[in-house]
């Protein structure tokens, strides 16, 4: 579950309730850090960071993001698409296996 943290035209700020991960959007590009156990920073490892790194296989011009127990989802509205990562021990990521991510994965609809 998340919760809106911070909100403004060239920024949306998510952070996981239970945890300490935090993801956001800066002129359309992700970024990530805060606690990484299950790889649902995005960023090819299961590191912690302690300070905002961007995300290197996701798309430029993303449109948002949403961070949940122990995954991360964001979008681009200009061509309909989908990039998750972190735990995906119920097929939460949508990517049709239940395979945890540490990179960023589109999402085939």
């Amino acid at each position: 579950r998340s919760t809106r943290k911070e909100s403004s035209a060239a920024s949306d700020v998510y952070k996981r309730q239970r945890d300490v991960s935090h993801c956001a959007l800066a002129t359309g590009l992700g970024y990530c850090w805060g606690a990484n156990e299950a790889g649902q920073l995005g960023l090819g490892d299961r590191d912690p960071r302690v300070a905002p790194t961007p995300l290197l296989d996701a798309p430029v011009e993303l449109d948002g993001v949403t961070v949940g127990g122990f995954h991360s989802c964001f979008w681009r509205a200009s061509d309909a698409s989908v990039w998750c990562s972190g735990a995906n021990d119920s097929g939460q990521l949508g990517l049709g296996d239940m395979i945890q991510r540490v990179d960023v994965a589109r999402v085939e609809f």
